[in-house]
């Protein structure tokens, strides 16, 4: 596998995917569980509360995956700001850009669709098993993530991986581990690392 791959989550990396989970969540859990932002503060939804104390129900986590799933769902979610320009500096640098998701098969199809309808730059799209990237791209030039247990098993293995902030993954930078408050921070890091004839390097920071 090429080590010019930069492998890139979907949800909260490129798609503003949390506002649509979180209205899905209150929708169809049983407590109507009313997250808003800040109560999110683990990666897994149904270890978070929200400010009235109330969390999802052990067993409904799949029905909720499930709903926000549908095409309909999907597709109501917003891109982030700028993301195409983001993508395109750093296909301009040299990079492979690798769009890596644990969205369910089931979203396949309208996650295609939605990448159309924004016109998001990339060079290939999977879809993986949960915490599973690191077992798939272990020769890339680095990740970009929001997942920190996911981004942990890249910088294990020595491969440079950026998360980008939220309140679900605050962590001190390592030396293959770094948390970015936005885009623009990612982007300049990432380019500065590629040489001049495009060729990207796969090391530290």
């Amino acid at each position: 596998m090429s080590n010019t791959y930069l492998v890139i989550d979907i949800d909260n990396v490129i798609a503003c995917t949390d506002e649509v989970m979180r209205d899905v969540i209150k929708k169809y859990s049983v407590n109507h569980v009313d997250f808003c932002y800040e109560d999110i503060k683990h990666f897994d939804y149904a270890k978070c509360l929200d400010r009235q104390g109330k969390r999802l129900k052990e067993d409904e986590w799949h029905l909720i995956h499930d709903k926000f799933s549908r095409e309909e769902n999907i597709l109501r979610i917003q891109p982030y700001s700028d993301i195409q320009t983001h993508l395109s500096s750093l296909s301009d640098a040299g990079y492979c850009i690798q769009l890596v998701t644990s969205r369910l098969n089931s979203a396949r199809e309208s996650t295609v669709t939605w990448l159309n309808k924004h016109e998001i730059p990339h060079h290939g799209l999977h879809f993986v098993k949960h915490r599973c990237k690191h077992l798939i791209f272990q020769n890339c030039a680095g990740v970009i993530e929001d997942d920190l247990d996911q981004a942990r098993e890249f910088a294990n293995l020595e491969i440079s991986s950026y998360l980008l902030a939220h309140p679900w993954n605050n962590v001190h930078k390592t030396e293959f581990l770094t948390r970015a408050q936005n885009w623009e921070e990612i982007v300049d890091i990432l380019v500065s690392r590629c040489k001049i004839d495009g060729e990207c390097l796969n090391v530290a920071d």
